[in-house]
Parts: structure tokens; sequence; C-alpha cells
């Protein structure tokens, strides 16, 4: 699972999202070489650069065996009322509509959606199928009462970014 961000402004600036592209392509050709595949997940910078620059390099990936999906950053925020539900969801459906229309394929997966409202009932209603890159702070979403111990006071995603369950 590979989060396509970190990138500023490759939506406007063709010059960075040329240099992510090109590093998303030698990444994967790496991986190739071992028979590996990789999942993708792009934060709508980078599907707006891929449109902008009329380099569908998230199509090139998907055929050559690769998954893609969406990297929402929309969780992690702390305090939360039913108006951001609200719009989680109508950003969620945005975000998969706009990747769907550029790549012609099914998304079927987000991550970095998770927060104090329930952000399963919204990628549900967005029309995802499932999360990938769930972490503590996913826990979040439920009564404070149900929560392990460890995790009952995240303050914010960063806080509790470690795996859970923390043993399998």
């Amino acid at each position: 699972m590979v989060h396509l961000e970190g990138f500023d402004n490759e939506d406007t600036n063709q010059a960075q999202f040329e240099r992510h592209a090109e590093s998303v392509r030698t990444f994967t050709d790496i991986f190739e070489q071992h028979d590996g595949k990789l999942t993708f997940e792009a934060k709508p910078e980078f599907v707006a650069g891929c449109e902008n620059w009329n380099d569908n390099v998230l199509l090139e990936l998907y055929n050559q065996g690769n998954g893609i999906g969406i990297h929402a950053d929309l969780g992690g925020q702390p305090d939360l009322d039913d108006s951001y539900y609200s719009f989680m969801v109508d950003s969620l459906e945005e975000r998969k509509t706009n990747l769907e229309s550029l790549t012609g394929i099914e998304i079927r997966h987000v991550s970095g959606i998770c927060s104090e409202v329930d952000w399963v009932s919204a990628a549900i209603e967005a029309g995802y199928e499932f999360t990938t890159g769930g972490v503590a702070y996913c826990l979040m979403s439920m009564l404070e009462d149900e929560r392990p111990e460890e995790f009952k006071d995240c303050e914010g995603a960063g806080d509790c970014h470690e795996i859970f369950p923390t043993e399998l």
C-alpha cells in the first residue's frame, strides 16, 4: 500500500507532478523485478495532476496489475460534529467519482478516513467496499467506554498511528 502524497501543488505545478509520477514508476519497476504488486492510494491533487498534465499514470499502474484506490486524508480530526460526517460522505463520493472518471475503473477502497465520526458508514454511503491502512486512531469512532484503555484519549491521528490490533 503506497500513499501518493507529499508533493505540494502537483495539480498546478507540472514539474512537481512529473517528478512524483516518475518516482512512482521507478518504485513500481523495482517491485515488478521481484514479481511484486502494489496498491496505490491517490490523493485528489495527484488525480488532478494526471488529468491536468495528460499523464494517466494511475491507469498505467492498474493495467500493470497494481491496485488503485483513494487516500482521502479526511480523518484525524478531533471533536467533529454531524456536519463533518456529511462533508466526509460528499468528499469521499467526489474523490471516488473523479478517479473513476480518470481511469474508467471501479474504485473499491479508501484509506485515511479514521476519525471520531462514523467513518465506516461514511465509506459505505460513499460507495466504497473496504478501507485499508487502518491505525489505532480508527478506534476513536467507538464509544469511549468500549475502546481499549491505551487508545481512549487520542488527540489526533498522529498520537495513535500504530497498528491495531497490536498483536495478531
